[in-house]
């Protein structure tokens, strides 16, 4: 597979390179020197071949630079909520844009890496997927590990190297597994929300009919995770796609209330703490500590719920329905293999 740019993904222009995990965040953790990345030998192994501080992909200069001012105002904000201090609706936003990057980082590097022979090139880059869906983010606190301190156990799945529409990321003793989708949140946000998905033109989908929002935040808003004393979730819907499109449904004083920024289709940060299902936001400016009660749930189930997101997603993800049947039949029994394997690493980890 010819070299892409993770960015953009076209041929590499002046070319450079891309850490995945940023250098600082290499070294606060301490683990620049440890094995993350396992490559697929000539007879089918995986074997630990690449350290943190190596892990870079091919990224063209000026997207490069691009990315790196966002990088420059991420780790101010992350550095404070590892050391639990007040952020702001604003910043916390910025964070899931990093988030994004990182999470399609990983899933482009594990094609490359380790399946790139056997693969064609991928379709989604970093730039299609920054951004431009809604997003969700579960913040934990475990007791400290210092063998792992630095981790994303769950990229290494059929759905995460297929979709990444979700991950699991470690750094300290903060777990936060983190989920984008067009409007997997809107809808419970009470913003305008599309009631059908489809992949008609892969790796493009279709969205119809898409209706207003009932203009109010009622929980549980993602699946079955709800709040609790260990446990902080954050959400945000995006627009940006339909802004245009669809502006007249947008048009209203709860939407424009409720955005950082309405023209951008950027909608604010919803929050749930504690144990009650009340869902509240937070004005752009407001600032809030995100640091939940340390947990008392052992590391294997917090990894099992980094699957259960997983399978969560991919249960609600787009059927294919193109005009080729058999393509149709493939993926979406591909779908099922995914479930399978999903379902049987969440049962181990039970």
């Amino acid at each position: 597979m010819s070299k892409f740019c993770v960015f953009c993904g076209r041929p590499p222009v002046d070319k450079n390179r891309e850490h995945i995990i940023p250098q600082w965040l290499i070294k606060h953790t301490g683990r620049g020197k440890m094995p993350m990345v396992k490559v697929m030998e000539p007879d089918g192994t995986l074997k630990p071949k690449i350290s943190y501080m190596n892990f870079t992909m091919p990224a063209c200069e000026s997207c490069n630079e691009e990315f790196s001012d966002l990088e420059g105002k991420v780790k101010p904000i992350l550095l404070n909520i590892l050391a639990d201090k007040p952020v702001t609706a604003r910043e916390i936003s910025l964070f899931l844009d990093w988030l994004d990057k990182v999470r399609l980082g990983l899933r482009l590097s594990r094609v490359y890496l380790q399946d790139g022979l056997h693969q064609e090139p991928p379709h989604t880059f970093i730039k299609d997927r920054v951004g431009l869906t809604d997003r969700m983010l579960i913040i934990e606190k475990i007791k400290p590990q210092p063998d792992v301190r630095l981790a994303f156990p769950d990229t290494n799945t059929q759905y995460f190297k297929s979709a990444a529409g979700s991950f699991q990321f470690i750094i300290d003793n903060y777990v936060f597994t983190n989920a984008s989708a067009h409007f997997m949140v809107s809808s419970k946000l009470g913003f305008p929300y599309g009631t059908h998905i489809e992949t008609v033109d892969a790796p493009n989908i279709a969205i119809d009919d898409i209706v207003p929002g009932k203009k109010r935040a009622r929980g549980p808003v993602f699946g079955n995770f709800g709040p609790s004393s260990d446990r902080i979730l954050i959400y945000q819907p995006i627009f940006k796609p339909f802004i245009s499109t669809d502006y007249k449904l947008y048009d209203n004083d709860y939407v424009k209330s409720h955005c950082i920024d309405f023209a951008n289709g950027l909608g604010g940060i919803f929050y749930q703490r504690g144990k009650t299902n009340e869902v509240k936001y937070l004005n752009p400016d407001d600032k809030t500590v995100l640091s939940p009660a340390e947990t008392t749930r052992d590391f294997k189930t917090i990894l099992r719920g980094a699957y259960e997101v997983q399978a969560e997603m991919l249960a609600h993800a787009p059927k294919y329905n193109t005009s080729d049947a058999r393509f149709n039949d493939y993926n979406n029994k591909l779908f099922q293999v995914m479930n399978w394997e999903l379902q049987k690493t969440i049962a181990a980890h039970r």
